[in-house]
């Protein structure tokens, strides 16, 4: 890592690496985790009604960190799985 405060994507990616099957929030308070392999992101949903979750790339990760800075909502993100790439992004562990 770059410093404890860098939101660069290699350490936002060491980050997501470090949190992976930890419980995280979507903005409406839906909870998901998900696990890391290679450079993809595997979203697993924590309740059963929840959608089937979507992977997404380590660059698709990188392409939402100009909305994050933004504090863009998670409409804003397109692509699919857009809350759950907002609730990292938006997330303490995650976010510096």
């Amino acid at each position: 890592m770059c410093n404890p405060n860098c939101n660069c994507i290699d350490c936002i990616w060491d980050r997501l690496i470090e949190n992976q099957g930890k419980a995280f929030l979507t903005k409406t308070r839906k909870n998901f985790s998900y696990k890391v392999e290679n450079n993809t992101i595997h979203f697993i949903p924590g309740e059963i009604s929840q959608e089937k979750l979507r992977s997404q790339t380590k660059t698709a990760i990188e392409n939402s960190l100009s909305l994050r800075l933004k504090d863009y909502c998670p409409s804003d993100y397109g692509n699919g799985a857009s809350s759950y790439r907002w609730g990292i992004l938006n997330d303490h562990r995650i976010w510096k």
